[in-house]
């Protein structure tokens, strides 16, 4: 048994693909807030006008 605990873990490394992934995500995540707030807009208590007018960008499909 080794008298140094960090060379029985010296072996251990995190996978790219994970760093990879946390990236992809962060940008993901960053583009849906965007859009989310790029729809609606900055008063909730405007009538609805802006559904008429920009129905477009709020549709999904």
């Amino acid at each position: 048994m080794p008298q140094d605990g960090t060379a029985m873990y010296s072996h251990l490394r995190t996978p790219r693909a994970a760093a990879v992934a946390g990236i992809v995500f962060s940008i993901l995540l960053v583009i849906i807030f965007w859009v989310f707030r790029s729809t609606v807009p900055a008063d909730p208590l405007d009538p609805g006008a802006w559904l008429a007018y920009d129905s477009g960008r709020v549709a999904l499909g």
